[in-house]
């Protein structure tokens, strides 16, 4: 290509030097005067020839250093979209030390045979309080109605008074984690009773905290409570329906034994009487709610007869036989008052 161009080159330079450019003479110019169209048109091609050898050179250069090509760079693939992988759960670092594993609990000592019945005998060996005593064992089976309990109790009170009260103050006496017992001549000699809790005491105070079941963690002790506050409130209520609340001497009896023991030194005594004090009151509020109700009751009842006995001149037989029953009212409301106020001022 170069000496192709040097060629067109020095043959259009001969070219031009070989042609002659013949004046053009006319009559109306004046020979004198030079021609510069002559001399501008070689200056042009004199340009020419100088551009043409400028574009030359650079192609020269082309051809003695050729640049390389630059690669160009494969774009990345790209993988088809799927679904996102499932991120695995943050897991909470602990700071603290690793916590030691709880050391295995020791099964207490049930007082059930292997039956499946309730064993008095298993539970005076884990407590030392005396099976002796049905009620007190009746308190601590979980499968005992305590309602055929109360009834019993009653039929028995109705059969022998001072033996069965006796059983009553001795399942007290058991409560209190005490193995002493009275007989029925002993629990209706209320002038006594100091003398027999100061003995009493004087037993248990050679032991240190004997276990008594309101304070004790045994499980045989864990419904004792509930059990002793149902007890009484059965046995008063149903008292109460029979007449022997009000014929007998069973609430004076228990509030003697009861209202003396808190001031005894040992304090399964004290806690317990003032238990039970509490649950004979609030079965007896619940007596003498029911009989101010029955006397509201018959108190209508009554006006009631005698506008009709105005009226109808009807007979006094109505009106007699519900003046009797506001009689029995009134004389239950009176002892129900006289307890409450003993064990209240007591």
């Amino acid at each position: 290509m170069w000496t192709r161009l040097v060629d067109l080159t020095s043959h259009g330079r001969l070219g031009r030097d070989r042609k002659q450019v013949k004046p053009f003479a006319s009559s109306s110019q004046s020979p004198s005067k030079p021609r510069t169209t002559n001399e501008d048109d070689l200056t042009d091609l004199d340009d020419l020839d100088d551009h043409g050898d400028a574009d030359a050179e650079p192609e020269d250069d082309h051809q003695d250093f050729p640049t390389p090509k630059s690669k160009k760079r494969a774009a990345p693939q790209r993988k088809p979209k799927g679904p996102p992988p499932a991120k695995k759960p943050r897991t909470a670092k602990s700071t603290t030390a690793p916590s030691k594993p709880p050391k295995p609990k020791q099964r207490r000592t049930k007082s059930k045979a292997a039956n499946g019945h309730f064993d008095p005998t298993q539970l005076a060996s884990d407590t030392k309080i005396a099976p002796d005593n049905a009620i007190f064992n009746t308190l601590l089976n979980p499968s005992a109605a305590l309602q055929s309990t109360a009834e019993d109790f009653l039929h028995s009170l109705s059969q022998n008074a001072g033996t069965a009260q006796a059983e009553l103050i001795n399942c007290i006496l058991r409560a209190c984690g005490c193995n002493d017992s009275v007989d029925a001549d002993q629990v209706v000699d209320y002038d006594g009773v100091v003398d027999s809790l100061d003995n009493f005491t004087e037993g248990l105070k050679q032991e240190n905290s004997p276990i008594y079941p309101l304070t004790s963690k045994l499980p045989a002790f864990k419904r004792f409570r509930t059990s002793l506050s149902e007890l009484i409130e059965r046995l008063v209520l149903a008292a109460a329906d029979l007449g022997s609340l009000y014929s007998t001497d069973l609430i004076a009896t228990l509030q003697t034994w009861d209202i003396t023991m808190p001031s005894s030194q040992i304090r399964s005594f004290r806690h317990t009487a003032t238990v039970v004090a509490l649950e004979i009151e609030t079965a007896l509020c619940q007596v003498a709610a029911a009989v101010e109700k029955e006397a509201e009751i018959l108190g209508r009842q009554r006006e009631g007869e005698r506008k009709r006995k105005a009226i109808h001149k009807s007979t006094a037989v109505r009106e007699k036989d519900l003046d009797g029953k506001a009689a029995g009212v009134r004389k239950r409301r009176t002892i129900l008052a006289e307890y409450l106020k003993e064990i209240v001022d007591g």
